[in-house]
Parts: C-alpha cells; sequence; structure tokens
C-alpha cells in the first residue's frame, strides 16, 4: 500500500473515532474566522472611499502597493492561524490526547516556525497559480502534506517539504 493511502487511511479512520471532537474544533475554527473577518471589510472600504477622492495616478499606484502589502500580511497571518490550528490538531491526533490547552501552550514555540512554512506556502502557491494552474494546486496538495508531515515527524520545513514530496508521488505497487 502507498504511504499517501496509509496516511489517507489513518486520518479517516482517527477521524472516524473522534468525529464530535472534530466537529466542536470546526466550530471554534470558524469563530476564529468570523471575528477576523470583518476587517478585511474594513480595509475595502476604505480602500474604495481613498480610490474615490484620489485623482492622480501616481497617488493610485501608492495606495495600490499599500494595499497588497496590507493583504498580503493580512493573509499570512489567516494561512499561519489555519496552519497552526492543522499543526496543533496533528499533534493531538498522534499523541491521543484532545487537551488543547496544554497542546497549544507546549506547540505556541512552533508558531514562528509555522508562520515562515505559511509565507513560503503563500507565495509559492499564488505564484504557481497564476503562472501554471496545474502546477499550482499539485503544490497545494504538497504543503498540506508538508505541514501534517512537519507536525508528527518534527522535522524542518524543507525536510517535511521533500518528505510530502515523496509520499505524494510514490508509485502505487
Amino acid at each position: 500500500m502507498s504511504l499517501l493511502k496509509l496516511y489517507t487511511k489513518k486520518i479517516f479512520d482517527i477521524f472516524s473515532a473522534n468525529w464530535k471532537n472534530f466537529l466542536i474544533i470546526g466550530i471554534i475554527y470558524l469563530l476564529v474566522f468570523v471575528i477576523f473577518a470583518p476587517t478585511s471589510n474594513l480595509i475595502d472600504n476604505q480602500l474604495n472611499d481613498k480610490i474615490e477622492t484620489i485623482k492622480t495616478s501616481g497617488h493610485i499606484l501608492n495606495l495600490l502597493i499599500i494595499f497588497a502589502i496590507g493583504m498580503l500580511i493580512i493573509s499570512i497571518f489567516a494561512i499561519s492561524i489555519h496552519n497552526f490550528f492543522i499543526y496543533v490538531l496533528t499533534k493531538a491526533i498522534s499523541a491521543g490526547d484532545f487537551n488543547f490547552r496544554k497542546l497549544l501552550k507546549q506547540n505556541l514555540k512552533n508558531f514562528w516556525k509555522i508562520s515562515l512554512f505559511s509565507l513560503l506556502e503563500l507565495l509559492i502557491i499564488t505564484l504557481s497559480i497564476i503562472l501554471f494552474i496545474l502546477p499550482g494546486i499539485y503544490l497545494l496538495f504538497i504543503f498540506s502534506f508538508a505541514l501534517i508531515i512537519m507536525a508528527n515527524d518534527n522535522l524542518s520545513i524543507i525536510n517535511s517539504l521533500k518528505k510530502a514530496y515523496r509520499v505524494f508521488n510514490q508509485k502505487n505497487d
């Protein structure tokens, strides 16, 4: 059996055994992003107000650059929260312990590593999707597996990406 099928079966078995915990986690996860959702509307409204009042193209270009940097920062923050949540959830599944307060405290030291991973993920996948759609989707799967492998095996970012690439590209026997 290929590693991809083995990992998928393990994930499904764990999900089946703990579906109530995953439902609670999902609700908490959605609430966190509902809290942050108004910030994107606020930025959008302010951008629309500024564009209406700006008359020269130089100001519009400066505003668009500032907006792009702001959206990049917000995106990295949101993806980092998402990836940290997946990282902690993977650790909980591996340990068989769903005490999230304890797991959050233990894994908070890895937040910067996960943030760097998230930045790399955002930039590579965005550029891949813009330039070449299919490789971008392919890399999305690689990064998804790499995060779980990084949490399970305590690997560095590069080593987890290499292992995810090997797992994803393994031929079925």
